[in-house]
């Protein structure tokens, strides 16, 4: 039943624009992927998830750190 809900769930997380929503989605693919390991389309879900999280990281992030001003 919950294999089932999972995969109903995830084509759905695809379309979320969260960074948040994002981050939990990445925690249960984790998690499900520890015990499904060979799950293909769960893997390229994944990896677009931490390349939504990484863009918006490297375009948050400043060259001298974050917090810091330049003199």
């Amino acid at each position: 039943m919950a294999g089932q809900l999972f995969a109903r769930a995830l084509p759905v997380v695809a379309t979320f624009t969260s960074p948040r929503a994002w981050a939990f989605c990445l925690i249960g693919i984790h998690e499900y992927l520890r015990r499904f390991g060979g799950d293909r389309s769960v893997s390229q879900i994944r990896e677009t998830l931490i390349a939504r999280l990484m863009d918006i990281f490297d375009r948050a992030s400043s060259p001298i750190g974050p917090g810091l001003k330049r003199s």
